[in-house]
């Protein structure tokens, strides 16, 4: 089908088979360029929807609540300022997902670069969420 908006065909589903592709939770991604703050928009679109915004900073305070493995090798870097890599991320992200029971999730500033796209890709695809 073509998308009004875009012009362009929307891209298929793919759900695994014996999956029920209504029980899956959706997943929005909201980029911006660093000095960009979508994080007005993540609230207003999990507000109207009833999904759960969720930001790096997000996945942050859930493994320090958690005092999380993931959180463990993340909190020296946040302590000196320091980048977190994307597979710490992306472990983060993982523990939090574990908790969502919400609909849908809004994801802000998650992926950061193709590599994490990938790893997002392969996070929600083992878990039967793609």
């Amino acid at each position: 089908p073509t998308n009004p908006r875009v012009g362009s065909a929307a891209p298929a589903c793919r759900v695994r088979p014996g999956v029920d592709a209504q029980k899956l939770r959706k997943f929005i991604c909201l980029l911006a360029p660093p000095d960009g703050d979508c994080a007005p928009y993540a609230d207003l679109i999990a507000s109207q929807t009833g999904f759960v915004h969720l930001s790096t900073a997000d996945l942050l305070r859930h493994g320090a609540a958690r005092n999380s493995e993931a959180w463990q090798t993340a909190e020296p870097l946040v302590n000196t300022g320091g980048a977190i890599p994307e597979a710490v991320v992306l472990r983060l992200l993982a523990e939090a997902l574990g908790d969502v029971r919400k609909p849908g999730v809004v994801l802000q500033g998650i992926p950061t670069s193709v590599a994490q796209a990938a790893g997002l890709d392969q996070l929600l695809g083992a878990t039967s969420e793609r």
